[in-house]
């Protein structure tokens, strides 16, 4: 599929971006972020930007940043390349991520699911660049007292993790429905964060809704997501790719309701599953998700 250029300049961070920026800005902007003629080739920038991103894009985005080195374009100095790497990837992220942000299209997510997890990911996943978040809730009162609770205010979760300072994340997702027409509209993905018990009542709810190309998770999914998925989807579900977790990616707690979460424990790693669809997803799913959910916990998917 295309390279989604704003979800590139997102998770790498400013290397991506500087060596895109490095064959499209005007000379007056190399010069001043200190490119020369010389020093150490552009090439060196790609190897950085493809290590950062989670999953491995493959392509496009590095044969422009390699072509940058064929062309001459190096960062000032062999003996400064860590440290002028680092402040031309800050000066120049902004102008990357600008510059592709704009042509990229919006992704979509829905999450289904009413309890603390649901609440504490779409805080999460809504502070995340190029990322529209919608949650459907098939229970009618949870949907309006959490939508009503977020009319003034936002979500806030904070993250704790050892060995670091706990990071504070506000945000909001789009719109809070009890209505699956409604939030089924235009989406890519859709997650289930919630236990099995619950699944087949949320897939016969979406089953008129679902498009070729989306992307179902089990967020946790359990044994046989993907065989409850096809069972309960039937045809409509061929064209669909299905991912399964075997467990949550955190253990979170809620302060307040609708608007003031703790992820207590983030796993290190997540297991889990892959079964693509007939119909090509627009973006790669594992490497949206990783993004969505941050550095932890690494994802190690295996297609089946």
């Amino acid at each position: 599929g295309d390279v989604n250029w704003g979800y590139v300049a997102a998770v790498a961070g400013g290397a991506v971006a500087t060596g895109a920026a490095a064959v499209i800005a005007a000379p007056v902007v190399l010069s001043a972020a200190g490119f020369t003629a010389g020093g150490v080739a552009a090439g060196s920038v790609a190897a950085a930007a493809q290590s950062a991103i989670y999953g491995g894009f493959t392509g496009g985005v590095f044969s422009v940043l390699q072509s940058a080195g064929a062309a001459g374009i190096g960062l000032a100095g062999n003996a400064a390349i860590g440290a002028t790497g680092a402040t031309v990837g800050g000066v120049l992220s902004g102008l990357g991520a600008g510059f592709y942000g704009s042509r990229v299209k919006t992704i979509k997510l829905l999450i289904c699911g009413e309890g603390i997890d649901a609440h504490a990911f779409a805080g999460i996943a809504s502070s995340r660049k190029g990322i529209e978040v919608r949650v459907l809730s098939l229970n009618q009162d949870e949907a309006e007292r959490w939508s009503s609770a977020l009319q003034t205010t936002s979500v806030e979760v904070e993250v704790q993790r050892r060995g670091h300072e706990p990071m504070s994340i506000k945000s909001k997702p789009a719109f809070i429905t009890k209505n699956p027409g409604e939030a089924m509209r235009d989406i890519d993905f859709v997650v289930f964060v919630f236990p099995a018990s619950a699944h087949e009542d949320y897939l016969n709810a979406l089953r008129p809704h679902i498009k070729p190309g989306m992307t179902i998770v089990g967020l946790p999914g359990g044994p046989g997501f993907e065989f409850q998925v096809r069972h309960a989807l039937d045809e409509t579900a061929q064209p669909c790719t299905i991912l399964n977790f075997q467990s949550s990616p955190w253990k979170c707690r809620m302060v307040e309701f609708g608007v003031k979460y703790e992820v207590l424990l983030t796993m290190e790693t997540l297991l889990g599953t892959m079964k693509k669809g007939s119909v090509e997803p627009r973006n790669d799913p594992v490497c949206i998700l990783q993004n969505l959910l941050g550095p932890f916990p690494k994802l190690n998917v295996t297609v089946i």
